[in-house]
């Protein structure tokens, strides 16, 4: 159901991969990470870059929060 592989991207091959912190839950260092866009708190604004692991992790809340949203279990 999921729409991401991360995977191909974690190797550095696919664009948009870069070396850097993951900003998602893992919080590692110098990993291949993907942009996947801004954040905004308390008024500021930040880019949030996450690697294969945590985008596999929000990419399932998201697709939960739809299943959820459309009445689908």
């Amino acid at each position: 159901m999921s729409a991401v592989s991360p995977s191909a991207g974690a190797g550095g091959a696919d664009p948009g991969w870069v070396r850097g912190d993951c900003g998602w839950r893992c919080g590692r260092p110098d990993v291949p990470v993907l942009w996947v866009g801004d954040v905004a708190s308390s008024g500021m604004h930040a880019p949030l870059h996450l690697c294969g692991d945590c985008l596999r992790q929000l990419d399932a809340m998201v697709w939960a929060w739809a299943r959820r949203r459309d009445g689908v279990h």
